[in-house]
C-alpha cells in the first residue's frame, strides 16, 4: 500500500494561485469512493471544495486464479484485494512535493552531465542560476494572496528544501563514482563490449575478466539515472545464447555508432 499511486500529481508544476490549487483539489476529490457509482454512470458529482479528506480504494494485494475460456484454453486472471483508506489532501500534497523533489534531484544531476559541468567554477555558476530562479519563485509565493496558507506553507518548505540542496551541493557529491558513465542501457553496453571482444578490438584478457571490469568500472543508464553494472556475466550469457534477444540493443547501437560517429562534428 506504500506504493499506491499519488492522487495529486504536479505534472504542470506547483500551483501559483488558488485557481491552480482548485484544479488539483477537483481531481483529488473525484477519487472519493462516494462518487464511484455516479462517475461509472457518466454523471458528474457536486464537489465540496472545503472537504479535506476522502475515502478511496487501494490495492493491498492480489491473487491469481486459473480459468478456462470458451474454447477450453487455460489462462490466468488476477484479482486485486482492495481496502478503503482515508486520505488527507494536505498529506497527499506533501507526498506529491516529495516526489517532485526526487524528480528535481535526478534532473539536476542529469543536466550537470548533459552540460558537461565537471569543474568547481562551472558548478558554482550553474548553482547561482538555479538559486536565482528559485528566489524568484519564493518571491512570487510570498506575493500570492489568494493561495490558502496551509498549502503555501508546504510549498515554502519545499522551496527551502530545494534551496538547501542546491546551496550545499558539492562537486564530490556528483563525482563520487570513479566509474565511466555510459548513456547506454545495460544490454547495449554489454553487447558493445562483447562485440569488441569477439572482434579482437579488446585483447589480452579473458571474457570473465572483461565482465569483471565492466562491473568494477562502468555504469549504465536507465530511466534517466546511472546504475552500477551487476550480474554482467549472467546477462551476457543470456544475450550470447539468445535466451534474451540482442536485436534491440544491436539496432540502437548501430544508430549511435553509424558512419558519422567518428567525424569531427558532435
Amino acid at each position: 500500500m506504500e506504493n499506491r499511486r499519488l492522487l495529486i500529481e504536479l505534472k504542470n508544476g506547483i500551483p501559483k494561485n488558488q485557481r491552480g490549487l482548485d484544479i488539483l483539489k477537483k481531481d483529488f476529490l473525484l477519487n472519493d469512493i462516494m462518487h464511484k457509482d455516479l462517475l461509472r454512470n457518466g454523471e458528474y458529482p457536486d464537489l465540496d471544495f472545503n472537504k479535506t479528506k476522502i475515502q478511496t480504494e487501494v490495492s493491498v494485494g492480489k491473487s491469481v486464479r486459473v480459468v478456462q475460456d470458451e474454447f477450453g484454453f487455460e489462462e490466468e486472471e488476477i484479482d486485486l484485494e482492495l481496502d478503503v483508506i482515508e486520505i488527507d489532501i494536505y498529506e497527499e500534497f506533501e507526498r506529491a512535493l516529495e516526489a517532485l523533489f526526487d524528480n528535481y534531484y535526478t534532473k539536476f544531476l542529469n543536466e550537470l552531465d548533459r552540460k558537461g559541468i565537471y569543474t568547481f567554477e562551472g558548478l558554482e555558476g550553474y548553482k547561482l542560476v538555479k538559486l536565482k530562479k528559485l528566489n524568484n519563485l519564493i518571491s512570487e509565493l510570498d506575493k500570492c494572496c489568494d493561495l490558502e496558507e496551509d498549502v503555501k506553507t508546504l510549498i515554502r518548505e519545499f522551496y527551502n528544501k530545494v534551496y538547501d540542496f542546491i546551496s550545499n551541493f558539492k562537486l564530490e557529491n556528483y563525482q563520487v563514482s570513479k566509474k565511466l558513465k555510459f548513456k547506454l542501457n545495460k544490454n547495449q553496453l554489454i553487447w558493445l563490449f562483447q562485440t569488441m571482444y569477439n572482434k579482437d578490438v579488446i585483447s589480452g584478457m579473458s571474457q570473465s575478466d572483461l565482465y569483471r571490469i565492466l562491473e568494477d568500472g562502468f555504469m549504465y543508464r536507465h530511466n534517466g539515472t546511472y546504475n552500477d553494472m551487476t550480474g554482467v556475466s549472467r546477462q551476457a550469457n543470456k544475450l550470447v545464447n539468445s535466451n534474451t534477444s540482442p536485436e534491440k540493443a544491436i539496432k540502437l547501437l548501430s544508430e549511435t555508432f553509424n558512419k558519422n560517429f567518428f567525424s569531427s562534428e558532435r
